[in-house]
């Protein structure tokens, strides 16, 4: 959890810093203001987020493949814990 939650905090500072960021770029890579932008805009070009699972989403399609293989449905929460989701998304909240 501790290296998710680390990875989860550089994005989002990437994403709510982008001067920090490009300065970071910059003498990392030691590249101009031009080249900085340009890799700063690429990395935020992926949108990376963390979100919650859409369970009805889930029960249908688990519904829909347990009526066609004429098998019994269960319920999206046997097979998704969104709890890992949740206590990331609690530790990014500044």
């Amino acid at each position: 959890m501790k290296f998710t939650r680390a990875i989860a905090k550089s994005v989002n500072y990437i994403y709510n810093n982008k001067n920090e960021t490009i300065e970071l770029i910059k003498s990392g890579l030691q590249v101009d203001d031009e080249k900085a932008t340009d890799v700063y805009d690429f990395i935020v070009s992926y949108k990376i987020y963390v979100s919650n699972l859409d369970m009805k989403n889930l029960n249908d399609e688990i519904k829909e493949v347990a009526e066609s293989a004429d098998k019994t449905s269960l319920p999206a929460e046997q097979f998704a814990d969104q709890s890992f989701v949740n206590q990331l998304q609690k530790s990014l909240i500044v």
